[in-house]
Order: C-alpha cells, then sequence, then structure tokens
C-alpha cells in the first residue's frame, strides 16, 4: 500500500488497472487536471490488478507526487469491479475522464439534490 491519507474529499474515484502502463498517466493526469480541483477534493484509490508491466511504477510516482490524494494497492487479478467492496456508483471510461469539468459538474448535481 503507497500514499492515500486520511481526509474528507468530495470524490474518491477507485480504479482497477491492469497493465495499464501506456495510459495510466494520462489518465492520473486527467485527474490531476480537474477544474474541481484534485488536491483539495479528489482521491484516487489505484487498485493495481496483478499488472505484469511497469503500471506498478507509474502508479508509485503519481503517489509520491500526490501523496495524500492517491492510494495505491496491489493485488491478484481479480477485474474491473473487484476493488469495490460495496455498490459501484459509476465506472468512468478515459474519454470521460478528459473532461476537465466532470467533477465539478458532478459536484453542482450533488448539492441541488
Amino acid at each position: 500500500m503507497q500514499g492515500g491519507g486520511a481526509r474528507d474529499f468530495l470524490f474518491s474515484v477507485v480504479t482497477a488497472a491492469y497493465n495499464c502502463e501506456p495510459w495510466l498517466d494520462t489518465c492520473i493526469a486527467s485527474l490531476a487536471s480537474q477544474s474541481l480541483g484534485f488536491e483539495e477534493h479528489i482521491q484516487l484509490v489505484l487498485v493495481d490488478d496483478g499488472s505484469q508491466d511497469g503500471t506498478a511504477a507509474v502508479a508509485g510516482r503519481w503517489a509520491a507526487r500526490y501523496p495524500d490524494n492517491i492510494l495505491v494497492l496491489r493485488t491478484e487479478n481479480g477485474g474491473v469491479a473487484a476493488p469495490c467492496a460495496g455498490p459501484v456508483g459509476d465506472f468512468y471510461r478515459r474519454r470521460r475522464l478528459r473532461e476537465r469539468k466532470l467533477f465539478r459538474r458532478r459536484a453542482g448535481s450533488a448539492e441541488k439534490q
């Protein structure tokens, strides 16, 4: 386990990462550049799902850069929903994460409820 200090965040994003070294930088950079403010409002729990490539190294670099926001766990390969203890709230595809205002919009709709 690496990183991810205990704080209150508006969003916790849980993602399984399996052999995704070529795409992981883009995915995490997209979260870190969200207009809502990554360091203040977003936590990433990244579960390295038994990767055989450099996924763990990429995840570790990001966790070192944002130790309060990024928690990296390593598990045996178990599938995309394996890290979820409860019901899955939403899955975000890479295309959606490129939207810089994704979490700002989600936060706005939550405040209206």
